[in-house]
């Protein structure tokens, strides 16, 4: 007998997804590459999306991490197509595709992929996978050297004690170590000291949750950092002692920023100690590995030491001094590019903001506010494109006076909300209900026009069958209903209007389809206004907001 699987954020393939994850955060990009490609075409065969996805996305960030930046467009281009209508995932692979664009060199395409994907996050649900991409996003801001927005994305998941947490803890340190080694660069003593000791708090944190769970690799790497917090805050020998032993760089991410750090620091700590050759060869490493994965603070911050170095080997020179300046003059000019970044991220979403404020109030102005269906105007909107024929079916609550008059206007709302519901139900997302007027309904239907009828007696039968003792006790419902079929734009809801007419004069709580002969001119005595297309629009008998409602 099988067991129960209480369904969640992770698919029942999940396992597989966890050993391509773990080994993309013990250090092995490549082999997590390899385990998403081997596990993937099972994950596919078994239909699990979720699996899929988590899948893609740890295979893109391992691409990242490898510094295959076109691969990772391609990966997170599928991602997003993986995400279908979910915000979370489509931020999560906007975020990818945000950092790739930007190493790219199209960092205009980037922003507005990290504006829309921090608008999704804000409005999306709670949970992992809201937590997920935050970090996500944070990430590709850092990237952009947009520490600040990072930062505050950063303090805010920190605040709140999830269960991920360690995760959070690291990539939140390895945003400020990157923040402190651009302001080192700059000379801004002060403010790298500043960072270093945000850096030394959240690598001890990482510590003691490593520690407490036995991850022998997380532990490695949060003295990597706090290593370099000590080395920077002038303890060099502390520092040695947590990244000297050569084992610590097995353990690392041959690509990854924690190797940097470890290649600077003991680069470093070999300088102060005598060897300069052996100094040279970690440092060279390390620019060597920040340019290829376009790490550049790292990169920089490595020359940097080399430039010590080669002081050390062959004495101090005019050309180190104009060298320095040269960098500091570089970077100076990449932190006012990235203050116009952080200026235009802030515009683009304002203006996002705004497009989903003015689409917000369009959306309102074409909806019945009491039913959530369109409204008249949603209606005119459809007949401007609907094509040379269509069907409709006009719907009419029987005696709704009486419903109002006996059992209040609130139960009478709440009658024409249950009617919305089971038009809703019984129609298709390709055909419009809207609340014509007062207790009258319309659906045009445009894929199919003979479905009309099909659609008219689903709305009788389910009428008829529900159970109108819920809305008040003694209250019974039924609607009349007029059906085209068939019938040009200009005629088809005149035509079906006539119908609904008969129906009413026949007894009522029945369907006529087709306008019957002699009832060709407008059914009601208040006639018909022009509408687009030469479309007939028959008067409602009364305005859905302001005026009393009718009983045909």
């Amino acid at each position: 007998m099988g067991e129960l699987v209480v369904a969640d954020v992770f698919g029942p393939f999940d396992l597989v997804a966890d050993r391509a994850h773990q080994l993309y955060v013990d250090g092995d990009p490549a082999g997590a590459v390899r385990a998403c490609d081997q596990a993937l075409p099972l994950v596919r065969a078994a239909g699990d999306l979720r699996t899929e996805r988590f899948l893609c996305y740890s295979r893109g960030v391992s691409l990242r991490e490898l510094g295959l930046y076109s691969e990772v467009v391609a990966q997170s281009q599928e991602l997003l197509v993986l995400a279908g209508d979910d915000p979370l995932w489509r931020a999560k692979a906007l975020a990818l595709l945000a950092e790739a664009s930007a190493v790219l060199g199209r960092t205009s395409t980037a922003l507005d992929h990290v504006a829309e994907g921090l608008d999704l996050v804000d409005a999306g649900p709670g949970g992992y996978n809201r937590l997920s991409a935050r970090m996500a996003l944070a990430i590709t801001l850092e990237a952009l050297s947009l520490h600040e927005p990072a930062e505050e994305v950063f303090a805010d998941l920190l605040d709140v004690r999830e269960p991920h947490r360690d995760v959070v803890l690291e990539e939140a340190c390895t945003l400020r170590a990157a923040w402190a080694a651009n302001a080192a660069l700059l000379g801004e003593r002060a403010e790298a000291g500043r960072h270093h000791l945000a850096v030394a708090e959240r690598a001890l944190a990482m510590r003691r949750s490593a520690v407490g769970a036995g991850d022998a690799h997380a532990v490695v790497r949060s003295e990597v950092y706090l290593a370099l917090a000590l080395q920077e805050l002038g303890d060099d020998d502390a520092a040695w002692a947590l990244v000297g032993d050569p084992g610590v760089l097995e353990v690392l991410s041959p690509a990854g920023t924690d190797r940097l750090v470890a290649l600077v620091v003991r680069g470093r700590a070999l300088l102060v100690r005598g060897d300069a050759a052996a100094a040279r060869s970690s440092l060279e490493e390390a620019e060597r590995i920040g340019r290829a994965s376009r790490r550049d603070v790292w990169r920089w911050t490595a020359v940097e030491a080399l430039v010590d170095v080669d002081v050390a080997e062959h004495g101090d020179h005019p050309a180190v001094r104009r060298h320095r300046e040269h960098v500091r003059a570089l970077l100076r000019r990449l932190r006012r590019d990235s203050t116009g970044r952080a200026a235009e991220l802030a515009s683009r979403r304002r203006v996002r903001q705004l497009e989903d404020e003015r689409e917000g109030v369009h959306r309102a102005a074409l909806t019945d506010p009491l039913t959530g269906l369109g409204n008249r105007r949603a209606l005119l909107d459809v007949l401007e494109t609907a094509p040379d024929a269509l069907g409709a079916v006009f719907v009419d609550v029987d005696h709704f006076k009486d419903v109002n008059d006996r059992f209040s206007h609130d139960a009478g709302d709440r009658v024409l909300v249950r009617v919305a519901e089971i038009l809703s139900t019984a129609c298709r997302s390709s055909e419009l209900v809207v609340r014509y007027g007062g207790d009258e309904f319309v659906v045009l239907v445009v894929d199919d026009p003979s479905a009309a009828e099909i659609i008219a007696r689903r709305v009788v039968d389910a009428v008829r069958q529900h159970d109108w003792q819920q809305v008040a006790p003694g209250l019974a419902v039924t609607v009349s209903v007029g059906v085209e079929r068939g019938a040009p734009v200009a005629s088809a809801l005149a035509s079906a209007d006539a119908a609904l007419y008969a129906a009413k004069r026949a007894g009522r709580d029945r369907i006529v389809v087709g306008a019957p002969e002699g009832a060709a001119g407008p059914a009601r005595g208040a006639g018909e206004v022009p509408g687009p297309r030469g479309v007939r629009l028959p008067v409602p008998t009364a305005a859905p907001e302001t005026a009393p409602r009718s009983d045909r």
